[in-house]
């Protein structure tokens, strides 16, 4: 593929009107560059932050860009969270909730 074509699709992957199916082929691409702009979007639609914890799942920093996507379901938040790796990540997320909040604040023994 030509350098022009590879500077075009790291503009795309930018792009915020990108549909997902768009964003999805992208994370196929060959030029890591390219899959870690698409995975450190803001406002991923959903669907892609579930490709993107499938098959990324032993990249922390994906999984930790994913660990923030506001509508990802509480459990995998959760499970984030007990992740060394990602916790800090998960902590972050918006839909976390409030008991597990006080977990951490437990754990790290901070007191009531």
């Amino acid at each position: 593929m030509a350098d022009h074509h590879v500077a075009a699709l790291a503009s795309l992957s930018w792009n915020p009107s990108a549909p997902a199916d768009v964003l999805l082929r992208l994370l196929k691409h060959d030029d890591r560059a390219i899959r870690r702009n698409v995975a450190q979007r803001r406002g991923l639609p959903f669907d892609v932050v579930e490709v993107i914890l499938a098959e990324f799942a032993r990249d922390p920093a994906r999984r930790r860009v994913a660990a923030r996507h506001p509508r990802l379901p509480v459990p995998l938040i959760r499970e984030l969270l007990d992740d060394p790796e990602t916790a800090c990540a998960a902590a972050g997320n918006p839909r976390l909730p409030a008991r597990d909040m006080h977990r951490l604040l437990d754990g790290a023994g901070v007191p009531v």
